[in-house]
């Protein structure tokens, strides 16, 4: 679609009063997050937190996977971004369900603290690391953010064949994660749970206001 049309699209969901104050307020609930969001995940770090014994990463040595990760999670972000690029509703609802999403990791994080696998490789993430004084994180592990984020995008495309991609993205990056001691395995199992739950809740919520997901 060219990008004619696709402004032409967004202006005309933009002139919808009701989408527009939903939209904004969908952004300024984010932006406010992505604020909380380091400091929690900072103080996290410091806090006494208790490990165990993995049964499937004592099998095995970590290796340093970091760059494969995150060629998977961010390519699989470049297709979602640019499959909604003129699915505004879609885009909104993609946004709250990613709110949601780590408002749970961050209430799951607080009520259970896990410590790193002690063979753990740090998973250097740049763009993360910016937003929380440049630190490594390392004890974020209850549930896999990555993972999770690349489950949600898979529920949050409905074309059948980047959904394919995307659903492959994700558990390619979740071997990868395992692989390199980031996670535990409960982390990496219960995370598309959470992903599928909260999009369902997204997608109903959105339906009782009168906004349903373009496809």
């Amino acid at each position: 679609m060219s990008v004619k049309s696709t402004a032409g699209i967004w202006k005309e969901s933009l002139s919808n009063g009701s989408f527009k104050w939903y939209l904004l307020a969908t952004v300024v609930f984010s932006l406010a997050l992505a604020y909380l969001a380091p400091r929690v995940l900072e103080w996290n770090e410091v806090r006494k937190g208790f490990s165990f014994d993995d049964p499937l990463l004592t099998t095995f040595s970590p290796v340093d996977l970091t760059w494969f990760t995150f060629i998977s999670l961010y390519g699989g972000v470049f297709i979602t971004f640019h499959y909604f690029s003129d699915k505004p509703i879609r885009f909104m609802m993609g946004f709250q369900a990613y709110f949601f999403l780590l408002s749970s990791r961050l209430i799951a994080m607080t009520f259970l603290p896990l410590k790193a696998p002690e063979t753990l490789i740090p998973l250097y993430d740049p763009f993360i690391s910016s937003l929380s004084s440049g630190i490594v994180l390392k004890h974020d592990l209850f549930f896999s953010g990555h993972f999770s984020v690349a489950i949600l995008l898979s529920f949050v495309v409905a074309d059948k064949i980047r959904k394919y991609i995307l659903i492959f993205l994700a558990l390619i990056m979740a071997v990868f994660i395992l692989l390199q001691h980031v996670h535990y395995t409960i982390d990496i199992f219960v995370a598309p749970f959470f992903s599928f739950a909260i999009w369902r809740m997204i997608v109903s919520l959105n339906k009782k206001i009168g906004f349903t997901p373009e496809v």
